[in-house]
């Protein structure tokens, strides 16, 4: 029997798109930090194996580690205005994984389906420091693909452990190793 939800987060998904900028090695994570936090967002409640995949340096590459899937043409095409999409690599003020230019990426999220989503979310490095966010935004809005928030770092951020073991990162809970919360930029959508 179908059951309806008992409140609008039980329709919220949480999409997950790992881009590492090494390559993977014997089907595990070569690019530990990236991948690392990766993990920890996909772990979260709303992230199902269908919304996990993997963005390899060889996009000719045909396998991923176990669990995530190569990312394909239309494969966010399921995403809505209610749901998430984490995008997790390296980044700073200029650029952001493989994409030195925001129109690039947005020409990418095109590619892989995207149309609409409720916030999309840049797990990396002071991608929010520069023009590239503000920048970014202006390209999702001339491809048409709606975003009712960005969000971006603009420190450097960690979501492994430190040396001491502990993990700086805890199902989306940033704090630096000072105890503070790392500063972000949240833009409205377009």
């Amino acid at each position: 029997m179908f059951a309806l939800p008992k409140s609008i987060d039980e329709l919220r998904k949480t999409w997950v798109v790992a881009i590492p900028l090494q390559p993977m090695g014997d089907h595990e994570f070569s690019d530990f930090a990236v991948c690392h936090s990766a993990k920890l967002y996909a772990a979260q409640p709303g992230v199902d194996r269908t919304r996990k995949f993997w963005c390899p340096l060889d996009l000719e590459a045909q396998h991923s580690p176990e669990g995530w899937a190569i990312i394909t043409r239309g494969c966010l095409s399921n995403a809505d205005e209610l749901d998430t999409l984490v995008l997790a690599s390296h980044g700073n003020d200029q650029e952001f994984g493989h994409w030195s230019e925001p129109d690039k990426l947005a020409v990418s999220l095109e590619i892989w389906g995207l149309r609409q989503i409720g916030e999309l979310r840049f797990a990396a490095c002071l991608v929010g420091k520069g023009t590239y966010l503000r920048d970014f935004k202006i390209a999702c809005t001339k491809r048409g693909i709606g975003v009712k928030k960005f969000v971006a770092y603009t420190d450097e951020v960690a979501t492994v452990t430190d040396w001491g073991g502990r993990v700086i990162e805890v199902a989306g809970i940033l704090q630096a190793f000072m105890g503070k919360e790392w500063s972000r930029v949240e833009l409205p959508g377009n």
